[in-house]
């Protein structure tokens, strides 16, 4: 789809990203994103990535994650913010 007056909007991305390396075998990241809209500048939306992974054996580790976003002027019918938690399974070659 191609973006049209109504569909398009000014905006931009700032971010920053963090880790901390606890141990040999476990890591702490955070990732956090903002999506200011110049146009309209209540209508903006933020990400934060948050995770813990532990190393279990050479090649394998598992990963603890929460996922929070927010849009401050969401579509109608959808909530301002999500929330997401995983656990997942990574394999490191």
């Amino acid at each position: 789809m191609r973006p049209t007056a109504a569909t398009a909007m000014n905006t931009s991305l700032a971010g920053a990203a963090y880790a901390w390396k606890i141990t040999e075998a476990a890591t702490f990241r955070e990732r956090l994103l903002f999506f200011p809209n110049f146009e309209t500048s209540e209508d903006w939306r933020v990400r934060s990535e948050t995770s813990f992974e532990a190393a279990f054996a050479a090649s394998w580790a598992l990963r603890l994650g929460y996922l929070y976003t927010r849009d401050n002027l969401p579509a109608p019918g959808f909530d301002k913010t999500d929330s997401t938690t995983s656990v997942s399974l990574v394999w490191k070659r």
